[in-house]
């Protein structure tokens, strides 16, 4: 019997061990189900990641930060509803200047298709009040009525990010009224400017400034002494616009044409506005006055300032529509 004792002792024992494993597990299990859902307490080693892909795996980020330092932690926080990434992880280094070496060498680097942002990791429950940015309000002129603020928003986009676009439309027919608004910082604000102002967006020669506080109004633009704008009246509805193009391209480079457009309609309104070279817009004036083209004889001269004869006339500052007149 002691035989027996003795040589069942061993099954008493792993027994024993394995009824306080399983009752360990759980809570093994729950401790490292807390330590899963924050990130490390002493915050001083962890980076805070964000604009991470959904897609991006815990072993890619580690593999990316083991290459400036140890990690000792990741912590990738999940949807609990969906199971998805957040888009977000905590990063802890092995020390402080491990930390701050390695949010230098990863910020604004690219992870997965997407630019990430690294940054020392705050305090749980400490909020830093962002101070409100600086942005720079936008006048984008002449712009086609068939440009959405989609178009907008892609183009601008290109040097930094674009914000609160609004094209205004006309209260009675709800068209476009060809001039839109939108807001950068101040520095993309001013490359936008200079790579878009005269250029052309939609098949339109489109200006591009600061925009001004409601009431102020924006001093006469100056006529630039490399273009003139030539005014072209009395054509008939149905002439194209790539009619009067292939006229008067035969004098030169045409800067910019513009076909206003009846809003309620939508159909020409019978002239139009070209930009020529001087010399070339001279000639096109001479040649071309009194020119039958499409059964009409046209009226060309070279448009005056908005206001400087009298009656209505196209303005790209106002955007508003134009009469029948040589004025702009």
């Amino acid at each position: 019997e002691v035989v027996e004792v003795a040589e069942a002792t061993p099954e008493v024992e792993v027994a024993e061990v394995e009824a306080e494993a399983e009752a360990a597990a759980p809570a093994e299990a729950e401790e490292e189900k807390k330590t899963a859902e924050k990130p490390e307490e002493d915050i001083r080693c962890v980076a805070y990641v964000v604009n991470l892909s959904y897609e991006t795996e815990y072993n890619t980020l580690k593999d990316i930060f083991a290459t400036h330092g140890r990690v000792q932690k990741i912590f990738v926080p999940k949807n609990k509803a969906t199971g998805q990434n957040k888009g977000i992880a905590f990063v802890t280094m092995e020390s402080e200047e491990v930390r701050d070496a390695t949010i230098a060498a990863l910020n604004e680097t690219q992870i997965d298709g997407r630019t990430v942002y690294v940054d020392k990791a705050k305090p749980r429950g400490e909020v830093t009040k962002k101070p409100k940015e600086e942005e720079t309000k936008l006048y984008i002129g002449n712009i086609s009525y068939e440009t959405t603020a989609e178009d907008l928003e892609t183009a601008f986009s290109e040097y930094g990010v674009v914000s609160n676009v609004y094209l205004p439309t006309d209260r009675i027919s709800g068209n476009p009224r060809g001039f839109a608004f939108l807001a950068m910082n101040p520095s993309e604000a001013e490359k936008a400017i200079e790579a878009f102002d005269g250029t052309q967006l939609g098949g339109r020669n489109i200006e591009v400034k600061v925009s001004l506080p409601r009431g102020q109004k924006a001093p006469r633009r100056q006529n630039k002494k490399d273009e003139t704008k030539v005014y072209v009246g009395n054509l008939s509805f149905d002439t194209e616009e790539q009619t009067i193009r292939e006229l008067f391209q035969e004098y030169g480079p045409i800067i910019d044409l513009y076909v206003p457009f009846d809003l309620t309609t939508e159909r020409p309104r019978g002239f139009a506005f070209i930009t020529l070279e001087p010399d070339m817009a001279q000639r096109a004036i001479e040649e071309c006055d009194s020119y039958e083209l499409d059964g009409r004889m046209l009226r060309v001269n070279e448009a005056q300032p908005r206001g400087s004869g009298g009656g209505g006339g196209y303005s790209d500052d106002a955007g508003a529509e134009a009469e029948s007149t040589n004025e702009w």
